[in-house]
């Protein structure tokens, strides 16, 4: 018997963590299509977390975004002869690995000068092939469909994508009484302000006889006088909590309240009780569940007044029946 042909993909993803997240979807199909082939994926430190719940040939982790370690990174993954390097999200440092890796057949989203909003334009996918038709994607379709478009462009096909796919997570099978925020986003204008977060919290207070509970990162407490009024509402602050522990604060909770950022695709895998708060970003492109959102469409969500903040809050619980 011949020996069987092993193809290799190099997955691009130096971006946010929730798009590294979702590029993810990607393995599975590539398995299903080429079952004896290589992945390789190249993330930056942010998106280190994933890795004990990825299983892949090897992951590049690029720690700084300094012209030096781009440099050396570009070495490293040269190293290897890619047969495909995909990116499936926009980036200019993206979009440099992906124009110097190697690899036989490239295909992505390219840019090599900043896209403001992004979210709201089409992009068509670059390729080094002679495609069938370009495929692009547009701002009604949802963030999984931009990999559909890249795996088409080389011939992959996949009728489904599901965030389910991405990472095999053990659900929580009771729930419990708390109710749980993860109110700041690495991106400013997605995160909720000071004034918001705390009259989420008085309002969540007069409705509900619950535990509430913070998530977030070192990002979470932007000054001492929030924290110390955190602090006098007794609220419990959970800090930079492993993939594992989040996973089961979500999926056990009574609520889960988030704005746009990574736990929130964590949140729509598992299909949990949460709401999303969306500023600038359609939750259609965000989430497969984007009925569990309150969409505020403004540039900032910081922007939205506390009044319409908290009114938008009550009508959706009720219409959602938690009130």
């Amino acid at each position: 018997m011949g020996k069987k042909t092993c193809t290799s993909f190099l997955i691009i993803s130096i971006n946010a963590i929730g798009d590294s997240y979702l590029s993810l979807s990607a393995i599975n199909i590539i398995k299903k299509s080429f079952p004896n082939s290589k992945i390789y994926l190249l993330l930056n430190s942010e998106a280190s977390l994933l890795l004990p719940f990825i299983s892949v040939e090897k992951v590049f982790i690029l720690k700084s975004k300094a012209i030096f370690s781009i440099f050396k990174m570009i070495i490293e993954i040269r190293k290897i002869h890619f047969d495909y390097s995909l990116t499936f999200f926009p980036g200019r440092i993206n979009s440099v690995f992906l124009s110097v890796s190697g690899s036989k057949i490239k295909a992505g989203f390219r840019n090599f000068k900043k896209i403001e909003n992004w979210h709201i334009k089409v992009h068509k996918v670059y390729t080094n092939i002679v495609a069938d038709k370009t495929e692009e994607w547009t701002p009604e379709l949802n963030f999984l469909d931009r990999i559909k478009c890249v795996l088409k462009t080389v011939g992959i096909n996949c009728k489904e994508i599901s965030k389910q796919d991405i990472i095999d997570f053990q659900k929580e099978k009771k729930k419990n009484e708390s109710i749980l925020i993860h109110p700041i986003s690495m991106i400013s204008n997605k995160s909720m302000s000071s004034i918001q977060l705390l009259s989420l919290i008085d309002f969540l207070v007069s409705h509900f006889s619950v535990e509430i509970i913070i998530i977030g990162g070192n990002e979470l407490i932007p000054s001492t006088e929030l924290f110390y009024n955190l602090s006098q509402k007794k609220i419990n602050i959970k800090f930079n909590e492993s993939i594992r522990n989040i996973v089961q604060l979500i999926d056990s909770s009574k609520l889960f309240i988030a704005v746009d950022s990574f736990p929130i695709h964590i949140a729509d895998s598992l299909n949990a009780d949460f709401v999303g708060l969306f500023g600038p970003t359609n939750p259609r492109s965000v989430l497969v569940n984007f009925q569990k959102s309150i969409f505020f469409q403004v540039e900032d969500l910081k922007e939205v007044n506390v009044e319409k903040f908290i009114k938008d809050i009550d009508q959706y619980l009720k219409n959602s029946n938690y009130l």
